[in-house]
């Protein structure tokens, strides 16, 4: 019997980083304060923007730069209320800069101000239609939306408008850096859409760019994983074995932080899926050690009750079916209690 769960896959997510700005500084009285104006360290930054900014001889070009680089510093550290007010100065210098709208924009992305971010994406489109980078982050703000929206109509719309945004933003170019970051967006929407030849596309393409990112062979295998659900016979086989290999990169590359619960969690349905029961268990049991009250806790139950139950560990696995009706009285997951009970069940006929 093949299970029926409705455990929901979990997919790596992603928001675009800072845009460095794309002005430079007028020659320089200070050239080491300006440095670390525009350096790494965000407190340390801030406090030499802020000395830049105190100088009346300051040209309003470096005035426009210090203050989008004071309020990158400021965003860095979460103090979002001072980052908008420089990033508001900085407009009023340069009111139709369109990469500082782009800046900012991410700012509120961070901050969960999804419709406040997306003016200003559609302001730095229309400021510049050649800013493949502003028609980046208007598509991952479209998408960031689109995965909040109740309504299945008006959600798709939303994928289907940010993958017309991606698609604009390599066709003008200028992504720079966030070239990767902008092919993971792009197969995230094509994988919300049901494309996942097409995104399984952007995700390899994607660890070519960045074959030492944790995350991103974690979003590779969570594709490769899906891809495999609707292949057959060996295909579905060679599959599996792909995206098991990319869950054993991510797991060894580390950094993954929260993430790693998912990664745990979904090699263990992969190992389920190929048969290996013992390994899907202990990948199953790793993910419980690390996930607390994580809303993937009773589908983990889940499954590990499941792969116990092939295993032949009836008294275990019922042990585990206990537990998902545990959650599920608490209203998480309601759907998965009476499809695991009934596998477990029939285990023990």
């Amino acid at each position: 019997m093949t299970p029926r769960l409705t455990m929901r896959p979990v997919c790596a997510s992603i928001v675009f980083s800072m845009l460095a700005a794309t002005a430079t500084w007028a020659a320089p009285a200070d050239p080491n304060q300006k440095a670390v104006c525009r350096g790494g360290d965000p407190r340390a930054a801030v406090r030499a923007c802020t000395q830049l900014l105190e100088d009346r001889r300051l040209s309003a070009d470096d005035r426009l730069l210090a203050f989008v680089q004071r309020a990158n510093a400021y965003d860095a550290v979460g103090e979002r209320d001072r980052a908008k007010k420089d990033y508001d100065a900085a407009l009023a210098i340069a009111p139709k800069s369109p990469w500082v709208h782009r800046n900012r924009g991410a700012m509120f992305i961070g901050a969960g101000q999804l419709h406040e971010a997306m003016r200003d994406f559609d302001a730095a489109v229309a400021l510049d239609p050649g800013y493949g980078y502003a028609w980046a982050s208007r598509c991952n703000a479209r998408r960031l939306i689109a995965s909040t929206t109740a309504d299945d109509k008006a959600r798709r719309a939303l994928y289907e408008q940010a993958l017309i945004d991606c698609e604009q933003a390599f066709t003008v170019g200028r992504l720079d850096e966030f070239l990767a970051g902008t092919h993971e967006v792009r197969g995230l929407v094509h994988q919300a859409l049901g494309h996942l030849d097409a995104a399984l596309a952007d995700f390899t393409t994607l660890v070519t760019l960045r074959p030492d990112h944790a995350r991103t062979r974690l979003t590779l295998a969570d594709s490769l994983r899906l891809a495999a659900q609707s292949a057959t016979g060996s295909a579905q086989q060679a599959t599996l074995v792909q995206a098991r290999e990319e869950y054993d990169n991510a797991l060894r590359l580390g950094s993954l932080g929260q993430a790693e619960v998912v990664a745990y969690y979904n090699r263990g349905l992969v190992h389920f899926q190929l048969r290996q029961f013992d390994s899907a268990i202990a990948d199953f049991t790793s993910a419980l050690g690390l996930a607390a009250d994580h809303p993937l806790l009773p589908y983990i139950y889940a499954g590990r009750a499941m792969a116990l139950a092939d295993a032949g560990a009836l008294v275990r696995a019922r042990s585990d079916v206990d537990m998902v009706a545990t959650l599920t009285k608490r209203g998480a997951a309601s759907g998965v209690l009476d499809s695991t009970r009934d596998y477990v069940t029939q285990r023990g006929l």
